[in-house]
């Protein structure tokens, strides 16, 4: 049975650059599990790119620059594929 995991996605926006007219975002989030335990060593992929992507830390804690309106995709051995669009807040 393929469990769900929950995103904790803290989205705390910094370091807003332009990059080729398209204006990219520092995302930073957590993810856990529905237990509240950090999903140590899941992935986070920009949909679309080819080398874009980041893991988790022993915490759950990711940091990644993406395009504004974006779409993440995290994973995680077990746990049903999330996907989370990216937005300035």
């Amino acid at each position: 049975m393929v469990r769900k995991i929950f995103l904790l996605f803290f989205c705390t926006f910094s370091a807003v650059c332009l990059s080729a007219q398209q204006q990219e975002i520092e995302v930073r989030g957590r993810v856990v599990d529905d237990n509240g335990e950090p999903a140590i060593g899941a992935a986070i992929l920009l949909e679309g790119a080819d080398n874009v992507g980041v893991i988790t830390d022993v915490d759950g804690n990711f940091s990644l620059k993406a395009p504004q309106g974006g779409q993440l995709i995290i994973s995680y051995l077990g746990y049903k594929l999330v996907e989370v669009p990216v937005q300035h807040i």
